[in-house]
């Protein structure tokens, strides 16, 4: 007698009902891996972009501080009373890429043999002959009117002529300033010059482009 009666037997519509059902459990699975493989893709692709967003966002704030400006804040007393500790300046890069430093300006620039940056008052171009006697700075045999000068200097110094591509730089309170006449740092070239301090932009009660 066999283990299953005729009645046990599925009949034809119940196997095709099984086969149907494994094949829409099939479908359905391979439905899912589909759709993570979609899912993989599409992360795939907006970490890429985001990847490539913010690597562009890098370079621009790059290219924009190296090339048009940047903003700095004055550390120290050597440029009182134009700016003080904390001051914060707005530097313009731009200028220097396309014309030649200007006598008076007040710059942003490296000392030879230093990555730091300074903040002085341009006062000799290449050619000049500059000399500070009893407080008074002389350029090219003439006193200069330096009126926002409240610390006049009590050290003489000169005469001196500036070479090719050499520039001369003081900070504005002169008992207080390491620049251009120690020995030490010298003479700055065109390439140590890295921008012009524009305006101060904060405190916003100092708010004033700078003279």
């Amino acid at each position: 007698m066999d283990g299953k009666s005729e009645l046990d037997k599925p009949t034809q519509t119940e196997q095709e009902n099984a086969e149907g059902k494994k094949l829409l459990e099939l479908s359905e699975d391979d439905g899912e891996a589909q759709r993570k493989v979609e899912r993989k893709k599409k992360f795939g692709k907006e970490a890429r972009e985001w990847v490539i967003l913010i690597a562009c966002t890098l370079l621009a704030v790059f290219l924009v501080r190296t090339y048009v400006f940047e903003p700095i804040v004055v550390d120290g007393p050597s440029m009182n009373d134009t700016l003080y500790t904390g001051d914060r300046v707005f530097v313009t890069k731009f200028d220097y890429l396309f014309g030649e430093p200007e006598r008076g300006t007040v710059v942003i620039c490296h000392y030879p043999n230093s990555k730091e940056n300074y903040i002085k008052r341009l006062v000799g171009l290449p050619g000049d002959t500059i000399e500070i006697r009893d407080g008074v700075t002389y350029l090219n045999g003439e006193a200069l009117d330096e009126s926002f000068i409240a610390h006049p200097t009590n050290r003489d110094y000169g005469p001196i002529t500036l070479g090719d591509d050499e520039y001369f730089v003081m900070g504005d309170n002169r008992n207080m300033s390491t620049d251009s006449r120690k020995t030490e740092i010298g003479m700055v070239d065109t390439r140590l010059i890295l921008g012009k301090a524009y305006m101060v932009i904060y405190p916003l009660s100092e708010f004033r482009v700078i003279k």
